[in-house]
């Protein structure tokens, strides 16, 4: 009891090997944030060839792993493995993205407020483009796996993107 009400303890989470998922997340996107601070508009990124991609790439997987210095946290070869893994992830992610039609990127990781239903709500935008057409396309990346997010429940659940199509 006292160390529940008194000191407001807790149950710790449960660990598993490896890097924590949240990381995983944090990571990708932080290293998005830098690759899209350098390229600012598909423009830049169709005119960048395989090697100068990997290699801006490469540069912002490590400067993320870096500020959270994941190799102290996880363990060299741990670190390793995750920078190799993210590196070949964004690579694909940059082949979807010279699918689209023109953009330019006018924020990352924005900090936004938010009202709904006289709520107040303090949010992060991943990615903001520009379209060719004038109109704006909010990113929301997504790392983990794909589940229901009931937002056809009476109380919604995971209520991030339907607040970002009200504003």
């Amino acid at each position: 009891a006292f160390a529940r009400h008194r000191l407001h303890a807790t149950q710790p989470r449960e660990t598993a090997p490896g890097i924590d998922p949240g990381m995983k997340g944090t990571l990708l996107h932080d290293a998005l944030e830098i690759l899209w601070k350098q390229l600012q508009d598909s423009k830049r990124l169709h005119n960048s060839d395989d090697e100068t991609c990997r290699h801006m790439v490469t540069a912002s997987v490590a400067h993320a792993a870096e500020k959270h210095h994941l190799e102290l946290n996880a363990g060299k070869r741990m670190a390793q493995l995750e920078q190799k893994r993210l590196i070949r992830l964004l690579m694909q992610w940059l082949e979807l993205e010279k699918k689209r039609p023109p953009f330019s990127v006018i924020e990352v990781e924005a900090r936004h407020k938010a009202q709904l239903a006289g709520l107040s709500f303090n949010i992060r935008i991943d990615r903001i483009d520009k379209l060719e057409n004038g109109c704006h396309a909010v990113i929301d990346y997504k790392s983990g796996r794909h589940s229901n997010p009931g937002w056809e429940n009476e109380r919604p659940g995971e209520p991030q993107l339907p607040i970002y199509a009200t504003q």
